[in-house]
C-alpha cells in the first residue's frame, strides 16, 4: 500500500507579478495550487492552478483543509496609501485578518505573510537588520506592520504557524 501526500498551497494575490512566479514555482515543486485574487492589480493565470475571484476584504471564502497559505494579496502602491487610507486599510489589514481567520478555520499548516521593508521607514542601515526599529512613514508600511502583528497574534493564540517576510521594495 502506498501513501500519497498531496501538497496543497493557497496563494492570495497569485495573479500579481510576485504571486504569479510563486504559483509557477509551487506547481513545479508538485504542489496543488489554489489562487485567491480579485485581479485588480494583476492578471496572471496558470492553466494548472485553480482560481477563485474574491475580494479578501469583503467576500466570504474558505481555504481547503490543511493547506499552506502564502498571503501576498495587498494594494501594492505605497504612494497611493497616503491618499486612499481607508481603501488601503481594507485591502491590507482587513484582508489579512480575513485570510488568517480562514486559515485558522481550515487548520492551515502555515501562513506565510508577505510584509515589506517599508515597516522600517527610512532605513539607517542597508541591508537593514531585523532588529532595526519599526518606524513606517507611509500607511502602506504601517498596515504591513499591523499584518505582521496579526500573524504573530494568530500564531501565538491558535495552532496555525505563521511567518512574516519583509520583502525589500
Amino acid at each position: 500500500m502506498y501513501i500519497v501526500t498531496v501538497l496543497l498551497a493557497v496563494v492570495t494575490g497569485g495573479a500579481g507579478y510576485i504571486g504569479g512566479h510563486l504559483v509557477d514555482y509551487l506547481l513545479e515543486k508538485g504542489y496543488k495550487v489554489e489562487v485567491y485574487d480579485n485581479f485588480s492589480s494583476g492578471n496572471y493565470k496558470s492553466e494548472k492552478a485553480k482560481y477563485h475571484i474574491v475580494d479578501l476584504s469583503k467576500d466570504k471564502f474558505d481555504f481547503p483543509k490543511g493547506s499552506m497559505v502564502f498571503h501576498l494579496a495587498a494594494n501594492p502602491d505605497v504612494r497611493s496609501s497616503m491618499l486612499d487610507i481607508k481603501g488601503h486599510y481594507e485591502n491590507d489589514v482587513t484582508a489579512t485578518l480575513n485570510v488568517l481567520e480562514a486559515a485558522r478555520k481550515s487548520d492551515a499548516e502555515h501562513v506565510i505573510f508577505s510584509s515589506s521593508s517599508t515597516v522600517y521607514g527610512e532605513a539607517e542601515m542597508i541591508p537593514t537588520p531585523e532588529s532595526a526599529p519599526l518606524r513606517p512613514i507611509s500607511y502602506y508600511g504601517l498596515f504591513k506592520m499591523f499584518g505582521e502583528s496579526l500573524v504573530e497574534f494568530y500564531s501565538r493564540n491558535y495552532s496555525t504557524k505563521g511567518t512574516s517576510l519583509r520583502l525589500p521594495t
